[in-house]
């Protein structure tokens, strides 16, 4: 009998009788690729560490932990603040999506990796010394990361977070410096999520819905505005690059809204930002043995989108009141991003009190958008199990130019991208890649005392090119996934002065098989990784086999202005794993790779979700 289309939101074990419920094949504890931060040393350096969360314990849907951070316990100044972040999970679980705040500024999007019935273990750490203003005064620490236990889930997500603080000998009163800029000097959640008994749920925005905030300036002084956007797409947003137009959607199964997305900031109703959203696949995405034990790009810790604001900051000095909102350019109704702004501020002279600070007003001087263009091509599929295909392109540009005071400063955005979308009654195959560049432009007044009064730029270029298959069907006795994914972030940093260049690869190519009989003893359960991060002067390189790590290679180092780059900026860092260790890096076990799991009588379950099961789910 052929394979026929399987319409089911979730595998799930509804009607099993008997036998033992097993979710994922054992492996290694999952982890994520990339550079660790690097922390001073203790020759060099003094350390203290203030706990946000111990063991939190999350086994309900809207449950909200809070508990208080107290900034006395470790003054500063401080030379780094870094996140530290464990989590244990065991049983059967889907991955679940959540956030983590201080004083209502979000420090951390993040999704969990799915358990085996053992359990497992996993790490985040991130560098929030950009974020060093916001630990200077007590306030309360928000955890949310909505779970749902029962009988058939069983993994509650128990989660340990810390803030470690670092000093050392060249830690001086005053500002700090990092990529791109000084700490700002005040961190202001423009939404503040935590103000609502369910803070997850009040950060999604469906369809044409926009996230707004009103806010003012605190001061008539500022010289530099950026927000960092903590974005995440699910629902029928989560495989946003796989969806189909809408008028397609119903008779394909499939979610709609097309394979276009752009993420907009608006101030006072003028675009005053672009970015594409990196296709981050969580640890259920597609299939879930995909991702063990290297977890997919950006899954564990997913970075904010960074939007210069500074040319509106000579209008909003004003202090009068103002709006940011923001858009997902054809966010369908059936799916949500969770979207939470955070503003970062920089004072013209921080020690000056706000009465006595001097206006530096403006105004904007050049305004040229061009609206996003999409385009959208459909033709018959002539691959095999392929029966239609899209082809989708979109550009857009936009060039701001505002004065602050006496000097001015210029944004400039340019955006293209192109997908191949290809859908069978089974089979799923999406191709495509986006590009974009954005540059910053100062230009400090003639009586500037910067060295030079040409100004100076920086330029971030990014690329991130995918390929995505998705096949899963059932036939008279067995259901089967197959997936596949080649997806990679590459990046380029230049500026005028090169003090901030960097450039940097993130490459995974990934391919995973679970096939089970229809009375769920499953046959195969099996995947192969690859994952490669590259830099000038240092690389690194995984391999897995059957959820066991097979080969890992680093060679060099980052240099300090790398490690404030790519971990302080660009968020691209993860802890090294502690379970790579020579005896678990073997071979993968036969019977995970070929076999049927020990004992027949054992049942498996595998969550997960892919471009059909959105689709479902949102519908049901």
């Amino acid at each position: 009998m052929g394979r026929t289309r399987h319409v089911v939101a979730i595998l799930a074990v509804n009607g099993i009788i008997g036998g033992t419920v097993l979710g994922f094949p054992n492996s290694q504890n999952p982890f994520a690729g990339g550079p660790a931060v690097a922390v001073p040393s203790e020759d060099e350096s003094t350390s203290c560490s203030v706990t946000l969360f111990n063991n939190a314990s999350l086994d309900l849907y809207g449950l909200v932990e809070t508990n208080w951070y107290d900034a006395t316990s470790c003054p500063g100044p401080w030379s780094k603040v870094v996140l530290e972040w464990s989590g244990s999970v065991a049983g059967v679980q889907f991955d679940r999506a959540g956030a983590l705040w201080v004083a209502g500024v979000e420090i951390l999007r993040t999704t969990t990796p799915e358990p085996d019935t053992p359990g497992i273990e996993w790490a985040i750490e991130r560098d929030v010394t950009h974020y060093s203003t916001l630990f200077t005064e007590s306030a309360n620490a928000t955890l949310q990361i909505p779970n749902t236990v029962n009988s058939q889930y069983t993994g509650v997500l128990y989660i340990t977070a810390s803030l470690v603080f670092y000093s050392d000998s060249a830690t001086v009163e005053g500002k700090s410096t990092v990529e791109g800029g000084s700490i700002p000097d005040a961190i202001i959640p423009l939404s503040d999520p935590t103000l609502s008994s369910d803070p997850w749920s009040y950060m999604g925005i469906q369809g044409n819905n926009s996230k707004v905030a009103n806010f003012s300036f605190p001061r008539p002084d500022i010289v530099g505005a950026k927000l960092d956007l903590y974005a995440s797409g699910h629902g029928c947003e989560e495989f946003w690059y796989s969806n189909v137009p809408g008028n397609y959607s119903g008779q394909l199964g499939i979610c709609g809204g097309g394979s276009y997305r752009q993420i907009e900031v608006y101030v006072d109703g003028q675009l005053a930002g672009l970015a594409y959203p990196f296709p981050v696949i969580y640890t259920g995405g597609i299939n879930p043995l995909l991702w063990r034990p290297l977890t997919g790009i950006y899954s564990f810790n997913i970075p904010p989108y960074t939007f210069d604001l500074t040319p509106f900051a000579g209008v909003m000095n004003d202090m009068e009141e103002h709006t940011i909102s923001i858009n997902v350019v054809d966010n369908n109704n059936q799916g949500s991003w969770f979207v939470d702004p955070v503003l970062l501020l920089e004072f013209a002279d921080p020690d000056v009190s706000v009465d006595d600070a001097t206006p530096l007003l403006g105004e904007l001087t050049d305004y040229r958008s061009a609206p996003v263009v999409v385009g959208l091509e459909v033709e018959e599929a002539t691959d095999p199990g392929l029966d239609i295909q899209f082809t989708t392109t979109g550009n857009a540009t936009l060039d701001i130019t505002g004065t602050i005071g006496d000097s001015s400063h210029t944004v400039s955005y340019t955006l293209g991208a192109y997908n191949l979308n290809s859908v069978g009654a089974e089979l799923g195959v999406t191709v495509g890649e986006m590009t974009s560049t954005a540059t910053s432009t100062w230009n400090p007044s003639e009586s500037s005392t910067e060295s030079s009064t040409d100004g100076h730029s920086r330029t971030v270029s990014r690329r991130y090119p995918y390929t995505v298959i998705s096949d899963y069907a059932t036939t008279a006795n067995d259901f089967q996934i197959f997936g596949y994914v080649d997806y990679a972030d590459a990046t380029d940093v230049v500026s005028s002065d090169g003090s901030a260049d960097a450039s940097w690869m993130i490459h995974a190519v990934s391919n995973a098989t679970y096939n089970r009989t229809n009375d769920y003893v499953y046959n195969k359960q099996y995947g192969v990784t690859t994952e490669e991060f590259t830099t000038e002067g240092f690389s690194q390189a995984y391999a897995s086999d059957g959820g066991y790590v097979t080969s890992a290679k680093q060679s060099g180092a980052l240099s300090d202005a790398q490690q404030q780059s790519l971990c302080g900026t660009f968020d691209v860092c993860s802890p090294t794993p502690a379970n790579l260790t020579a005896p678990l890096m073997r071979a993968a076990p036969t019977a995970a790779r070929n076999g049927k799991h020990a004992g027949d009588a054992e049942r498996s379950i595998l969550p997960f979700r892919n471009h059909r099961t959105a689709f479902v789910a949102s519908h049901a």
